[in-house]
């Protein structure tokens, strides 16, 4: 069985594959929206190969090496992989003997089984580090492991250095740490950068000693936590990883509390936002996509106890508006069938619609009324920004934080307190009855031409 690298939108993985037609070595799939048609009365996952017009299924594993571990040893990688038991070889086997049998059936082109991955880069990093490098500089991604879930921009240098898999988590200690730090710093000293920007991956980085390394903090700690201890933990590994070290906070509400709320004492720290280019996210918005008919107010983002889901339905029924409600999200276990659950006790299930996981939001984004954000914690929450620069006007509640940052001008009125569900209400009835029209006022502290000089002053 030789092996193929396959990229499923833009997520590169590796997979041993028996096959009777002549594949390219590296196989790119995507989703149109004909396979999400067929996800949505299935289980498995659908992808489809224009270059051979093939249409890929796949099945997920069961378990996950984190929560169930032995399960996953067990059933995923021993019985699944090692022994010859995945469902696609199942299927493989199955259509042959239909076919000895002189029987009719839809051509089965191949069978494969995934090697193991890890995770992915961060979006904003890959639009920065692609804005640089269009104003003449030399740019280069590391990514520390093969994954990467968003699509790569055109012309940027991105380079696998390997060093996280799923046994490095399995063993991961602070000599691993030290042992991939290492790794990095030999990748680093052959590039011979003016300045590494380390985004989402400081457990390692942090053992570097590179002297212009800064470490980009996307998100508010001292707001993620609401239980003591699990609070206490994490400003010590906050104190513990960037104490005496540059800091880039992606707000200024981020490094407000950073400085004041955590007592960090960097060796600097200096507040910028992720860089936008408009034209790319209107390309986006353009494709098509199972856009909703008619007006709908939206909500992008995981299904999980942050983002307050439970804090939008119930805002949104006192509200009283009729505009359909859609949430676009995925959820981890239980989250989506509880949301589904919430939303019937709520007898919201007529206005409220769940298309699914999108990889491209954008045309949904576009064609709705509005963008409502409920999230108890951010750091600075790419969907407003997205949303404004898309033409489409934001509801907010004021989290740490962002949206205080973010929410200018008119749209400072709809900017509501974190624990205040009647002014929530009554922000999405106003927002509804007389949508704001979005200027470039709104979004353009957060355009590259305001943004990236500032990361240019970071080799100064």
């Amino acid at each position: 069985m030789p092996l193929y690298r396959v990229s499923l939108n833009g997520v590169a993985r590796w997979y041993y594959m028996r096959t009777r037609f002549a594949f390219t070595s590296r196989l790119m799939l995507s989703q149109p929206g004909t396979t999400r048609q067929m996800e949505a009365v299935g289980s498995s996952r659908f992808f489809l190969d224009a270059a051979s017009n093939t249409l890929f299924k796949l099945v997920a594993d069961k378990y996950t090496v984190r929560r169930h571990p032995i399960k996953w040893w067990i059933r995923d990688i021993l019985e699944k992989r090692l022994l010859g038991g995945f469902d696609a070889l199942k299927e493989w086997r199955a259509n042959a003997c239909i076919r000895r049998a002189g029987l009719r059936a839809i051509e089965c082109r191949g069978v494969g089984v995934a090697l193991l991955y890890g995770g992915g880069a961060e979006k904003s990093l890959l639009y920065t580090a692609d804005g640089l490098r269009q104003r003449g500089h030399v740019v280069k991604v590391f990514i520390l492991r093969d994954k990467i879930e968003h699509r790569l921009p055109e012309g940027l240098e991105i380079e696998n250095l390997g060093v996280i898999n799923r046994f490095s988590k399995l063993f991961s200690s602070i000599w691993v740490e030290k042992w991939q730090a290492k790794r990095i710093a030999r990748a680093l000293s052959t590039f011979g950068p003016d300045v590494v920007l380390s985004c989402s991956c400081d457990k390692i980085t942090r053992h570097l000693t590179f002297p212009n390394l800064w470490f980009w903090i996307k998100s508010d700690i001292s707001a993620k936590f609401s239980d003591p201890g699990k609070r206490t933990k994490a400003f010590n590994k906050v104190h513990r990883f960037y104490s005496g070290r540059n800091v880039v906070a992606v707000s200024q509400g981020v490094k407000d509390n950073l400085l004041n709320v955590i007592g960090l004492q960097p060796a600097e720290i200096r507040a910028i936002y992720n860089p936008y280019e408009r034209e790319p996210f209107l390309r986006m918005a353009e494709e098509s996509a199972p856009v909703p008919d008619g007006e709908y107010l939206i909500n992008v983002g995981t299904f999980e106890a942050r983002k307050r889901h439970d804090r939008l339905l119930r805002a949104y029924k006192t509200s009283g508006v009729t505009t359909p409600l859609v949430l676009l999200g995925k959820g981890k276990g239980d989250e989506e069938a509880n949301l589904r659950a919430m939303i019937e006790d709520m007898g919201l299930a007529e206005r409220v619609i769940l298309p699914g996981y999108q990889t491209n939001p954008y045309p949904f984004i576009r064609n709705a009324k509005a963008l409502i954000l409920t999230s108890d914690a951010e750091g600075l929450p790419r969907a407003l920004i997205e949303s404004l620069l898309l033409g489409t006007p934001v509801v907010s509640v004021d989290c740490p934080s962002g949206p205080r940052e973010i929410l200018s001008g008119e749209l400072a009125a709809f900017l509501v307190p974190l624990e205040d569900e009647t002014a929530l209400a009554d922000a999405i009835a106003r927002m509804d009855a007389a949508p704001i029209t979005v200027t470039e006022a709104h979004y353009r502290p957060f355009l590259k031409e305001t943004v990236l000089p500032q990361f240019e002053a970071l080799a100064k």
